[in-house]
């Protein structure tokens, strides 16, 4: 007989469970004064028993029975948080936002950037830059440059005229609101025309002569760099970094001169374009292999 009531208990609570449902939250815990991810935030259910806990990037997952009605989210410097679990059963994303007890720890920090670069005034060339801050530490922006006319101090040839696109993206390994260090990657993209291109001709006989063409290019490239921000007076921007790009002189293969074709290189009767060793274009010109870089602006 008292077998017969355990296994008529057990497949009761069987049923139960079956016919149970329960709700899967999926989420993000961050830090409410700057969005910054916050792993290792504990999380209640029901009793004092750590449910769950935020993993890498303050992402969390946890399955909660159908009639609980809320969650505690806490974490030591922390407020604890009490989300109110929605009635519907299924799956929910949501964001938790916890706030620190000690606010001044953790200030707001303003998000949006622009600079230019004087500097390369110099060269006729003008250089405006927007960066956006997605978080503390990850941020986006453009660089825009403008040439007109433009050579180097150290060459007077060749002259171009164009716009250069970059695309880049910041991660700041360390940042508050006076002071910071970025790493830099870019994609770009370009178009230029331009006069004065210095090409040596060869003739059959060996005799070397210099000659000037003008040409029009589209361009693209990669770039990579590090370097530091400092923020001044409150709204006050100074940056500067070093680094290296891939950003070609994307002239045509063949040359057109005197109304004859001839093949870029450096067989007897062809032009021979400066190489990239000694071409200016790749030393202070668009394609700089190391590009330098210093602007100055606001952050708001």
């Amino acid at each position: 007989m008292a077998k017969r009531i355990l296994l008529t208990a057990v497949v009761f609570m069987l049923i139960l469970t079956a016919f149970s449902q329960e709700k899967i939250l999926k989420g993000k815990v961050v830090i409410s004064t700057c969005n910054d991810a916050l792993p290792g935030v504990n999380i209640y259910c029901c009793d004092s028993m750590v449910a769950a806990a935020s993993k890498a990037f303050g992402r969390f997952t946890i399955a909660v029975p159908d009639s609980a009605e809320s969650l505690v989210f806490s974490k030591s410097k922390f407020n604890n948080y009490i989300f109110e679990i929605p009635q519907k059963s299924g799956t929910e994303k949501v964001i938790v936002s916890l706030i620190p007890v000690n606010e001044n720890k953790f200030p707001a920090l303003k998000k949006n950037t622009i600079a230019f670069a004087p500097f390369e005034l110099v060269n006729k060339k003008i250089t405006l830059m927007y960066e956006r801050f997605v978080t503390r530490r990850h941020s986006v922006g453009i660089y825009n440059d403008i040439y007109i006319n433009s050579h180097t101090i150290l060459y007077k040839t060749p002259i171009y005229n164009g716009y250069k696109m970059e695309l880049f993206y910041r991660y700041y390994p360390f940042r508050n609101k006076y002071f910071g260090t970025y790493i830099q990657g870019k994609v770009m993209w370009g178009y230029f025309n331009a006069d004065d291109i210095p090409y040596y001709r060869v003739d059959y006989h060996g005799y070397e002569s210099e000659i000037t063409v003008s040409n029009q290019f589209y361009t693209g490239g990669l770039g990579l760099s590090g370097g530091i921000s400092l923020y001044f007076a409150g709204n006050l921007y100074f940056s500067a970094s070093i680094g290296y790009q891939y950003f070609p002189m994307n002239v045509p293969n063949t040359v057109e001169y005197e109304n004859k074709d001839y093949r870029l290189g450096t067989n007897s009767g062809s032009f021979l374009l400066f190489n990239s060793y000694t071409n200016p274009w790749y030393f202070t010109g668009p394609g700089s292999i190391t590009e330098i870089k210093f602007l100055f602006g606001g952050i708001f």
